[in-house]
């Protein structure tokens, strides 16, 4: 399992005369992989030793341009959380419009998208 570590220290705080001493704890920075452990974790999956499993919003994933995240995008396969977000085609380069359904979004749509392929998909639960 890899070792995780803090991506980034937690903001300073401020508190003056109007700020309760009682105030709610700032939440833990999230976790992330070592740079060389996500790079081994590339590796295998390249080397389809292992399967990786990531998560991420659309905007992280449109902006990963090396790394381990890339790589994935690269396999064009995947699961994709609500298609019809802005820019949720460019993920895995795939064309969604089969999948995305006019109107309202419904709470669990998404894309199976395999070797670019797109089929709709539906979480059962939260």
């Amino acid at each position: 399992m890899p070792t995780l570590r803090p991506t980034a220290p937690p903001a300073p705080t401020t508190t003056d005369a109007t700020t309760p001493d009682a105030a709610a704890p700032a939440p833990p920075p999230p976790l992330a992989p070592l740079p060389a452990e996500a790079e081994r974790l590339a590796q295998l999956a390249a080397e389809d030793d292992a399967v990786v499993v990531a998560a991420c919003t659309t905007t992280a994933a449109l902006l990963a341009h090396r790394g381990l995240l890339a790589h994935l995008r690269a396999g064009r396969t995947g699961v994709l959380l609500d298609p019809g977000e802005r820019g949720a085609d460019e993920v895995l380069a795939s064309p969604l419009e089969d999948v995305v359904e006019p109107g309202v979004r419904r709470a669990g749509r998404g894309a199976l998208v395999v070797d670019g392929a797109a089929t709709p998909l539906q979480v059962a639960l939260p």
